[in-house]
C-alpha cells in the first residue's frame, strides 16, 4: 500500500477507466486526495491542462521549486 500523500484525477467521462473503478484505487491509498474532472476523459492533463495543472499546483502548495538551468 502506497502510504505518502497521493492525488488521484480522474476525468468524469473516461471510457477507457470508467469513474466506478476509483474506489479501488482510492481504497489502496493510504492518504488519497481524489478529484474529479468533469467533462474530461482518460486525459484530462491534455483535454484541459489548466485546470489540471491548477489541481497539481494546489495540491503540491509550496513544495513546488523551479528548477534553475546548471551550466557546465
Amino acid at each position: 500500500m502506497i502510504s505518502i500523500p497521493t492525488l488521484l484525477i480522474w476525468g468524469s467521462d473516461d471510457t477507457m477507466i470508467p469513474i466506478n473503478y476509483a474506489n479501488e484505487y482510492v481504497s489502496n491509498l493510504k492518504d488519497c486526495k481524489f478529484v474529479v474532472m468533469e467533462g474530461c476523459g482518460h486525459r484530462p492533463h491534455v483535454e484541459d491542462s489548466e485546470k489540471f495543472s491548477d489541481i497539481m499546483l494546489k495540491f503540491l502548495g509550496n513544495k513546488v521549486q523551479i528548477a534553475q538551468p546548471i551550466t557546465v
